[in-house]
């Protein structure tokens, strides 16, 4: 019985590692804010990593059909999302922020539109589309000025396009994702980002509301470290809750090992 059941396990053991996606190889603990906008209703983006830093509607943007489930619709005006200064989101070194985008209005020439931010051009981080239609990603270095990575794609109104950005601050660079692939040479950065001290906000930038987003927004992603652009892919495809369920078979290998080897 002891070796049927031992059988069985292992045979469990190999089954689960089959079934676990590559992505499932990112570690939680650096995924530090998750928000699926799936609520639907009331005034809460939950947080669904492990750090549950919950946003905070401001002025009523609008629960509308999205990329996956719901998300939000933002007026390009006053509303947004206040996720909050918590320790778990003042990264200042690798970082990557990714998102899925409809904008569905053109600001003009003389303006940006952000969908996720935590300060500005000179302190924090920014990333959305240009005044020409184009990704992009706007961080700043600790010792002087930032760096603005520009993707080379159009974006077109009304269509959902991924939008990922990504600091390295091992390798030194920027780089800027569109739809799951590199979208422009990556560029050199200290390595280092300032420290705004600022709440993270979703639909706009980190100051006023100077180059608000106008359009729809879905399954925002921040993580600590700087991912690889198969990660970025695996994540834009599979969206937030299967790649939190697709975490969860690790913890449970380890659990079946450890029965294993307690027979």
């Amino acid at each position: 019985m002891k070796i049927r059941y031992l059988s069985i396990s292992v045979f469990a053991l190999f089954a689960a590692c089959l079934l676990i996606p590559s992505y499932a190889d990112i570690d939680p603990k650096t995924m530090v804010g998750a928000w699926t906008l799936d609520e639907g209703s009331g005034k809460i983006a939950k947080d669904s990593s492990l750090y549950k830093n919950d946003g905070k509607l401001i002025s009523g943007p609008n629960w509308v059909g999205g990329h996956f489930g719901k998300a939000l619709s933002f007026d390009g005006k006053t509303d947004y999302i206040d996720c909050g200064n918590a320790e778990s989101l003042q990264i200042t070194k690798s970082l990557t922020i990714m998102g899925w985008v409809k904008p569905d209005k053109a600001l003009g020439l003389d303006n940006w539109q952000r969908f996720a931010a935590r300060g500005e051009y000179n302190t924090g981080w920014m990333i959305g589309i240009t005044r020409d239609n184009r990704p992009d990603l706007t961080v700043t270095q600790a010792d002087a000025g930032f760096v603005t990575m520009y993707g080379s794609t159009t974006i077109k109104l009304g269509q959902w396009y991924h939008i990922a950005g990504v600091v390295d601050s091992k390798a030194k660079k920027v780089y800027i994702y569109f739809n799951g692939k590199l979208d422009a040479d990556p560029k050199a950065h200290s390595g280092e980002m300032k420290d705004p001290q600022v709440s993270m906000v979703i639909g706009k930038s980190g100051v006023a509301h100077v180059y608000d987003f106008h359009g729809i927004i879905d399954e925002v992603m921040i993580f600590n470290v700087a991912l690889t652009e198969n990660d970025i892919t695996n994540l834009m495809k599979s969206g937030i809750k299967k790649a939190l369920a697709a975490v969860s078979p690790k913890d449970r290998l380890a659990s079946i090992w450890g029965e294993i080897k307690a027979e």
